[in-house]
């Protein structure tokens, strides 16, 4: 079984995916143990944004995402689950979570960043 969801570029940085507003594709995401952070799997957002690990085991898990340059995460959880991005702009990461079976629904959203 195949577990993720989508990376898209935030447009209005409102931490909402709102129509239009395209998946961002070639963005990692690594999926880690809860509390060790020991590497499970790694993935890389397709040509929709979509991103998928394989053969995930029930347990606790953080996912931490890693921009391309000159972008960012969003806002985080200031929407519906399905919609909102679920990672802190700070750390890169969302917070623990405990998986059963079924697909994450874990969005990241990704603004342009001032690099200054």
């Amino acid at each position: 079984m195949e577990d993720g969801d989508r990376a898209w570029r935030d447009l209005d940085a409102d931490g909402v995916q709102d129509a239009g507003e395209p998946g961002f594709p070639g963005v990692t995401f690594i999926l880690r143990s809860a509390p060790t952070s020991a590497v499970v799997a790694g993935a890389v957002s397709d040509l929709s944004g979509t991103y998928y690990f394989s053969g995930v085991p029930a347990g606790a898990y953080t996912i931490e995402v890693v921009p391309l340059p000159g972008f960012g995460a969003t806002l985080l959880d200031v929407g519906s689950d399905a919609l909102d991005s679920d990672f802190d702009d700070t750390t890169l990461a969302t917070s623990p979570f405990t998986f059963v079976n079924g697909n994450f629904n874990i969005d990241c959203g990704l603004k342009t960043v001032d690099p200054t």
